[in-house]
């Protein structure tokens, strides 16, 4: 048995999934993932939560995600639970990445992790970025206006699906609260869509803020600052990637109610407690980065949100407080 490996370019990322891919191997061999067949394992992606290599070995093609050696404890209890999630998802219309095996032995690489399958596709997250602005879709989605809103309506459609998931089936029903599985994060970033046209969602992946909830979360935290004019210029062209094309905000909120069965008039509340979430979120960046540059960046974003969410809740006609 051999095991080949790519290493990642930045030392600081170096991992027992590359430095030691005997013991995955070994580990694989146990789960019968492509046994005695030689291993190849490649970076993908990182930062101060988790890891992404791909694994290949035999007729195994697999993702592999865990937390870097510098990460807090409780990020291991965050890989099972991710794992858990795209377990419960096997069945479901909800495009996902299959659970293949769960390993929480970290006498194995040092930490807990979890190989979910390999999409053959494309996300927005790797596409390069233009020096003067987001990057280009890959085509035919860069030059074919018509065929880019559909990336928009799948985005919006896997979190539709999502909320319609029996969440029930997996644990004990509340006596007077309904929720739904959620996403967490759910963004462009954080999915995946098949290679060419028309457009169509491979996978939703990368479920760190998992839960069960309320579902309509996650369309506020997609929509918050989504253009209703998407026809070009400052209101379209921003973030990480180019909304020019894509359908309106409300064209997303329709498709949504009709795809979930949900009703979508108090998309307000949601908005408000999406600004609320990610001004939290991004503090607990804030306060991990330290003093670096990063970390200078993200002070004023999360004043921004609070007071743009606080702003929302005194000018929306929404009777948000019942």
């Amino acid at each position: 048995m051999t095991a080949k490996t790519t290493q990642a370019a930045d030392p600081k990322l170096a991992n027992p999934v590359l430095s030691n891919p005997a013991a995955l191997a070994a580990w694989m061999d146990t789960q019968g993932l492509g046994t005695g067949a030689p291993l190849e394992s490649k970076f993908l992606s990182g930062g101060s939560q988790n890891e992404i290599f791909k694994v290949t070995r035999g007729d195994v093609a697999a993702v592999l995600r865990i937390p870097p050696a510098t990460a807090g404890p409780d990020r291991d209890a965050g890989i099972v639970r991710e794992y858990r999630i795209i377990e419960g998802l096997d069945g479901t219309d909800v495009p996902h990445t299959a659970a293949v095996a769960l390993c929480e032995d970290t006498s194995v690489l040092g930490r807990t992790f979890y190989l979910m399958g390999f999409v053959d596709g494309w996300s927005p997250m790797g596409l390069e970025r233009r020096p003067d602005g987001p990057a280009r879709w890959p085509e035919p989605f860069n030059s074919d206006i018509e065929q880019r809103r559909g990336l928009a309506f799948q985005l919006i459609e896997g979190i539709a699906l999502l909320s319609n998931v029996d969440w029930r089936v997996r644990a004990h029903k509340p006596l007077d609260y309904i929720p739904g599985v959620m996403h967490g994060d759910y963004q462009f970033a954080n999915v995946m869509f098949k290679n060419g046209a028309p457009a169509r969602l491979a996978a939703l992946v990368d479920w760190e803020m998992g839960t069960v909830g309320d579902p309509k979360l996650d369309l506020g935290w997609v929509i918050n600052s989504w253009p209703e004019d998407t026809s070009g210029g400052d209101g379209s062209v921003g973030g990480y990637v180019d909304l020019t094309g894509m359908p309106s905000r409300t064209e997303l909120l329709d498709h949504y109610s009709k795809v979930s069965g949900r009703q979508v008039d108090d998309i307000d509340y949601y908005n408000i407690l999406a600004r609320w979430k990610l001004a939290t979120v991004l503090e607990q960046t804030y306060q991990r980065a330290g003093n670096t540059p990063k970390g200078a960046a993200f002070g004023p974003i999360v004043v921004d949100l609070c007071k743009s969410a606080a702003d929302l809740a005194a000018t929306t006609d929404y009777d948000y407080t019942g």
